[in-house]
């Protein structure tokens, strides 16, 4: 697996703030809200120019308040096949997933902080 670059930052947040995220980005970064798979939650992704660099998704959790939570970062990366026997080699609990509509599939890990980091492989499939 290489990582060739950053691929998207997502955010989780209650309805509001997701929605102000949304005016802001576009108004004030020029940010488009473009394409988003049809996933359960509501959300929306947004593009600077093709890529989705922005993808903010409603939360449903209370606990958030007022406030958002970081969800993941995302990389762009080739080569998934070396990618998943490289996880499995280290023993590296992941789940996957294989988004039709867009041809693209993802891995997903969590680091040492807990945090959850997203592995995508455009036209890539096990």
């Amino acid at each position: 697996m290489i990582v060739t670059g950053l691929h998207h930052y997502a955010l989780r947040a209650g309805a509001e703030i997701i929605d102000e995220c949304v005016s802001f980005y576009t108004s004030v970064l020029n940010l488009r809200i473009g394409f988003r798979p049809p996933f359960e939650k509501r959300g929306f992704w947004l593009y600077a120019g093709d890529q989705a660099l922005l993808q903010l998704e409603v939360c449903e959790h209370e606990e958030l308040g007022r406030g958002a939570a970081r969800d993941r970062l995302a990389f762009a990366c080739v080569n998934l096949p070396v990618a998943i026997r490289r996880l499995e080699d280290l023993g590296i609990d992941y789940t996957s997933n294989h988004l039709v509509e867009i041809d693209q599939f993802q891995i997903f890990l969590k680091d040492p902080s807990g945090l959850r980091i997203e592995l995508n492989f455009s036209c890539e499939k096990l």
